[in-house]
């Protein structure tokens, strides 16, 4: 009887363990390495248009306009509410919304990234490389193959 208690508890233990770690694997943000070619005509790109922009080790810039007043960043998994606008690296603008809510884990690999470096009330701009954003297949008519976008990202809210 004493064994069949301690193989019960062992077994949810393992279970409980391994749910742990699939919502960690789910949570993790896995962005892939940016391509040299990429960093080199992004750099060149900021040198001339955001001089003040901050590199971050994943190879996006970025200026963070407003850190945000609330205590809570979010993670890879949060629920967030935002107003953004999306341009080209020439200034047209392909996307703008107001008062949206998505999921982290739905979003582009550079918005995953970038996200956490403010909190609700935060305000920041990022610059992204084709690996982070929409890749060597751009979205037909609207983005361009291979695009640098640029973002400005309110998060309104944290969930």
């Amino acid at each position: 009887m004493k064994k069949s208690i301690i193989s019960l508890f062992t077994i949810l233990a393992v279970l409980l363990l391994a749910s742990c770690s699939k919502k960690e694997d789910v949570c993790t943000i896995n962005a892939p390495e940016v391509r040299l070619e990429q960093q080199d005509e992004l750099k060149a790109y900021i040198e001339k248009n955001h001089p003040d922009a901050v590199y971050h080790s994943r190879g996006f810039y970025y200026e963070i306009i407003a850190e945000g007043n609330a205590r809570q960043a979010p993670d890879a998994c949060s629920e967030v509410r935002v107003n953004y606008s999306g341009t080209l690296s020439d200034g047209t603008e392909f996307d703008k919304a107001t008062n949206v809510s998505f999921n982290l884990r739905t979003l582009i690999p550079g918005w995953r990234l970038a996200l956490p470096l403010i909190r609700e009330g935060g305000i920041i701009n990022i610059v992204l490389p084709a690996d982070l954003a929409y890749g060597d297949a751009g979205i037909d008519n609207i983005i361009p193959k291979g695009a640098i976008t640029v973002f400005k990202i309110e998060l309104l809210e944290v969930r």
